[in-house]
């Protein structure tokens, strides 16, 4: 899983330095759309915590990586925060990530909307009506 889209980006970003100086890194694991990433992010504490002394689980260390998209998507499970764009607007401000707010959130959002929400831009649809392919 770690070698599919998205997973493999991420890996990609890791800092050279962490590889060299043997850092322990993270492991990403792509598990489809946004509502499998939450399902799958709650599914893995709840089998953790049903039997914690056999888990090789570190829950805080754990978190869930998820874009904001155009769909809406909400959190159905105990979280502090009810959707993605909550989560979002509580660690972003002017596209700069608010720090004092990162310890509060095991659920990540990035920012990036897939392509095609580019086409939905009213501005940018007369440069795709006469593009010649």
């Amino acid at each position: 899983m770690e070698e599919m889209p998205d997973a493999n980006f991420y890996k990609a970003c890791i800092p050279d330095t962490w590889r060299t100086q043997k850092i322990l890194t993270p492991q990403f694991f792509n598990c489809g759309n946004c509502g499998n990433v939450i399902d799958s992010y709650f599914q893995l504490l709840e089998i953790h915590q049903e039997n914690p002394d056999n888990s090789y689980l570190t829950p805080d260390k754990l978190v869930a990586i998820i874009d904001l998209d155009i769909q809406q998507q909400t959190i159905n499970y105990d979280y502090p925060f009810a959707n993605k764009e909550e989560i979002f607007n509580h660690l972003y401000e002017k596209g700069k990530v608010k720090t004092a707010n990162l310890d509060q959130h095991y659920i990540f959002v990035t920012g990036l909307i897939h392509k095609e929400a580019y086409f939905i831009v009213p501005e940018l649809q007369d440069f795709f009506d006469n593009y010649i392919y």
